[in-house]
């Protein structure tokens, strides 16, 4: 069905925060270990039990929300309500309570949302989430501007990976990305050439602020803002603008790049 912006979006602007209707440990999805220690995939039969156990027990509102997701799993049979949650999962990070090393714990679970399960894929998208434990919501924000109408789009792959790569994470959910970044013959090249990204601290300044400006636009005409590449090229800048005394241009840049981390960690960088 997919969603569209209302009105104009600016980065790191909170667009949704939303509960779970259902929450599954992403190891349970793929994997389970034998008394002996074996891993094996999930009986598809004992999983679905499990799963009524739960949609059964959801307030009458939320079970027919579920119900009334996607399901693109009916030709492979693996049950309606996993396929449901197989279907319409979002990956989030959960973090434990400190452990006795005084570090967290982050454990990997799958979320089946009323709303943001609907949003479409893009590897390049204009949208960004992360997992709020403390208000056990998943917050949803513009990565880059967003006009009204436009439609909100997310990434359900890792957009590190090449093409071929990606479609292949893509193909349970039953079609082939087409989207802008997708279609371009280079992509590949262009993907690999953003993800190697360095910078020679000995160049003049103003090599080094035009380096890091050229990587910039580049990342932006690809519509690959969430790549971590983004915030290091942001950084540079401003950086470099700092060490020219440029202080205007430098706080744009600083400004960026707290929009950036805001919107993929739901805090400002330090």
């Amino acid at each position: 069905m997919g969603m569209f912006a209302t009105r104009d979006l600016a980065p790191s602007d909170l667009i949704l925060a939303e509960r779970p209707l259902l929450v599954v440990p992403q190891r349970d999805l793929n994997v389970v270990f034998t008394k002996a220690g074996h891993a094996q995939p999930p009986p598809v039969e004992a999983m679905e039990a499990l799963l009524k156990v739960c949609v059964d027990r959801m307030l009458p509102d939320n079970r027919t929300a579920f119900f009334e997701l996607h399901n693109c799993h009916t030709k492979d049979d693996p049950g309606p309500i996993l396929g449901i949650v197989r279907t319409n999962g979002i990956s989030i990070r959960i973090l434990t309570e400190p452990s006795k090393l005084g570090k967290d714990d982050p454990l990997d679970f799958s979320g089946i949302f009323q709303t943001m399960s609907r949003i479409n894929h893009s590897c390049a998208p204009n949208v960004t989430r992360h997992f709020d434990t403390a208000s056990f919501s998943l917050r949803l924000h513009a990565i880059r501007p967003i006009k009204a109408g436009e439609e909100l789009l997310m990434s359900y792959v890792d957009m590190s990976l090449l093409k071929v790569k990606r479609q292949e994470k893509l193909r349970p959910y039953g079609f082939d990305c087409a989207c802008k970044f997708c279609t371009n013959p280079n992509c590949d090249a262009l993907l690999s050439r953003i993800l190697q990204y360095s910078i020679e601290e000995t160049e003049p300044l103003e090599k080094l602020l035009q380096d890091s400006l050229r990587h910039i636009k580049e990342i932006e005409d690809a519509n690959l803002e969430s790549l971590s590449a983004y915030f290091f090229w942001l950084s540079k800048a401003a950086a470099m603008l700092t060490r020219m005394n440029k202080w205007d241009n430098a706080t744009e840049y600083l400004a960026m790049m707290q929009a950036w981390h805001s919107a993929k960690f739901g805090t400002p960088c330090l």
